[in-house]
């Protein structure tokens, strides 16, 4: 009979538990199955159950009166569902659907406040789970995760969302809440003390009250911005560590959850206390440090397993495809054709062609695409160009004023020399404004199918050249230092690609859309490679069927000629 302890035993929720205790808590799980497109519950109904997936795929919905029907989330086997109405003791939240045939276990209502509610061992990582989903399900959350170039990605599943412990939000309001009381102190003795002061400076008085009242509420609300600014992730596909300061400095990293090796965690003795700590991510590409968490123990087994599952879901993934190719070539071939099409013969550029790339070398584009190599180029931001022509063109347009003034007769310098003094001048701030824009046009990075290039020129002097394999990127990140980088958009990324293999792209903009290309293509290049993997596999195995029938062919050959004889 089947039973849902193997299940159980995979789940983050569970791991505490030993063997014993996980097949009581087994013994009242209940099988259920369900259609393609059959509602397990409605958002509305009353919590009656909490469900763990062992075969199928459903999707999470909630209504939205104003936007219709929202996709929040796509479970899969491995998966559960239900907790959170029946943690918060609520109607539910959002609606369940199959997308495939499902196969369920479900624990009753009561069941689960007997066995999991009140369990200590449980709860740590039912609260991380519970507060994951909410800000999950948060629309401005999922903007964040969405902040990309890619406006769906309805295959990812937000496991872990996290911030730092809020004994941390108190830390930094504290102070502020402390002046204040400060700034009500003093308006309290401006008040009390009102016949005391001159009354030409009693509205000066209260001004500086209202001056220091307004920035202490300014001053609070940059720091609750400021804590909640702050994000680690964890998806199906990738962990990702958001770290932002307002209006002084934003990055983010990510981390393919495939490249996770192990983890740490540490506590303080304050956080053994208040269950907070740091957890260490230890990846291929160096470690991503979840600093001051709750719980991160619980946080740590939720990724482990999610990691692991990553990998498992890979392999049958893989499996799969080479079973639908082996299928595929079981099937009657179709006729090859007699002539194979001729190579096609590269042929000289045309003059339009050599025009629209002479145009390129002098366009301000800070971002270009190559449809037949499928290549993208990045510029530095314009900002780094006016920085280094700035000056230029103020020389130019300071010979321009002189000459314009000497034309008024302003000055009586001699007409010969003022010409050629300007002349040369203007000869100078152009020459250097035309070097710094080709040195500034000249710095390009580029992202292949294959290749990550960094590519730094010279006008009239040396080419330094910097590539990478994009199969061999670990992680990548970007910053936003400072007002004008992000206000501007602009900033660094940097990829780590192998052992010492670092690569930065300086001062680009929109560095979360560059950011999120060099994954994008990643993928691609994997999915490439998987599939010529999987062909290669059903080429070896069917190479294997043809000698092992052959084989039989002949075993039965000489057979018929031993029977004959």
């Amino acid at each position: 009979m089947a039973d849902a302890f193997p299940l159980l035993r995979r789940m983050h929720l569970f791991i505490s538990l030993t063997d014993d205790e996980l097949r009581e808590l087994a013994s009242h799980f209940e099988p259920v199955e369900f259609k393609a497109e059959e509602v397990v519950f409605n958002q509305g109904d009353q919590g009656d159950a909490f469900y763990a997936i062992q075969d199928g795929e459903v999707e999470v919905t909630r209504a939205d009166f104003v936007k219709g029907p929202r996709l929040l989330s796509r479970l899969v086997a491995g998966d559960y569902f239900g907790e959170m109405a029946l943690h918060a003791r609520r109607p539910r939240s959002a609606t369940i659907k199959a997308l495939t045939a499902l196969k369920l276990w479900k624990l009753s209502r009561d069941d689960y406040y007997r066995s999991i509610f009140n369990n200590q061992d449980i709860k740590p990582h039912l609260e991380v789970a519970i507060r994951s989903r909410n800000f999950a399900r948060n629309e401005d959350f999922l903007e964040l995760l969405r902040g990309d170039k890619s406006k769906e990605k309805t295959d990812e599943i937000v496991y872990l969302a996290t911030l730092q412990h809020p004994i941390f939000l108190w830390e930094m309001l504290i102070p502020s809440f402390v002046a204040l009381l400060l700034v009500l102190a003093l308006a309290a003795g401006v008040f009390y003390a009102r016949t005391l002061i001159p009354p030409a400076f009693l509205p000066w008085a209260w001004g500086v009250v209202a001056f220091l009242f307004v920035v202490d509420l300014a001053w609070i609300g940059w720091n609750w911005v400021d804590f909640h600014n702050d994000w680690y992730i964890v998806t199906n596909k990738r962990i990702i560590d958001i770290d932002k300061v307002v209006f002084l400095f934003d990055s983010r990293a990510e981390v393919p959850i495939n490249a996770v090796s192990s983890t740490e965690t540490k506590s303080s003795q304050a956080g053994q206390i208040f269950h907070y700590g740091d957890l260490i991510v230890n990846t291929f590409g160096g470690p991503v440090i979840f600093h001051n968490i709750p719980h991160p123990q619980a946080t740590a087994d939720m990724i482990l397993e999610y990691r692991n599952r990553a990998r498992v879901q890979k392999k049958l993934g893989d499996r799969n495809k080479i079973k639908d190719e082996i299928r595929k070539s079981l099937q009657r071939p179709e006729p090859e054709a007699l002539f194979k099409a001729k190579p096609a013969v590269k042929k000289p550029p045309t003059l339009r062609e050599r025009i629209t790339k002479f145009r390129q070398q002098f366009s301000l584009s800070t971002y270009d695409t190559d449809p037949k190599s499928k290549t993208i180029t990045y510029h530095k931001h314009h900002f780094v160009l006016i920085q280094h022509i700035g000056l230029q063109l103020l020389g130019v347009v300071g010979v321009i004023f002189i000459l314009f003034l000497y034309t008024f007769h302003v000055f009586t310098f001699d007409p010969i020399l003022t010409l050629i003094v300007s002349l040369i001048l203007f000869v100078i701030f152009i020459g250097s404004a035309l070097y710094q824009f080709l040195d500034w046009r000249n710095d390009i990075y580029q992202i292949t199918e294959n290749k990550i290039i960094d590519l730094e020129r010279k006008p009239l002097g040396l080419e330094q050249r910097k590539e990478a394999n994009l199969g061999a990127v670990m992680n990548v990140s970007y910053t936003r230092p400072g007002i004008v980088a992000t206000f501007l958009n602009y900033g660094t990324v940097i990829v780590q690609a192998g052992p010492g293999g670092e690569m930065k792209f300086h001062h680009v903009s929109n560095p979360l859309g560059v950011q999120q290309d060099i994954y994008r293509r990643k993928e691609a290049l994997e999915a490439k490679a998987e599939a010529e993997k999987a062909k290669q596999i059903k080429t070896e195995v069917l190479e294997h069927i043809a000698a092992f029938n052959e084989v039989l062919e002949e075993d039965r050959q000489k057979r018929t000629q031993e029977g004959k004889l």
